[in-house]
């Protein structure tokens, strides 16, 4: 099926808490979340043919990591000459605000 930029759906903050909670306690001590800035988010949708963003899991070190790319209708990732992937964003701990049910 192809993509054709509505995928994903809003879900309730008490799913969402439920599910960042069951990842915290399966990975106790690991990162936890990942901010990436409005511009490069703008940047990657802006890119040609996008139709939205995939994220890959990645690791470097202990460190989970979150890399970013636009995909086109086909569901093809938009990389090489002339197209951007996104990491070095903000890894939480420590980078993640206040305490609420997303985080802690």
């Amino acid at each position: 099926m192809p993509f054709d930029g509505s995928e994903g759906n809003e879900i309730s903050l008490d799913r969402a808490a439920e599910m960042t909670r069951a990842y915290r306690e399966a990975f106790p001590g690991k990162t936890s979340s990942m901010f990436l800035g409005a511009e490069i988010l703008r940047r990657l949708i802006k890119q040609p043919n996008s139709q939205g963003i995939r994220f890959y899991y990645a690791t470097e070190g202990d460190t989970t990591r979150l890399v970013a790319v636009s995909a086109d209708e086909n569901e093809n990732d938009l990389i090489g000459e002339g197209f951007l992937v996104a990491d070095e964003g903000m890894c939480g701990p420590p980078h993640q605000g206040m305490a609420n049910v997303l985080n802690s």
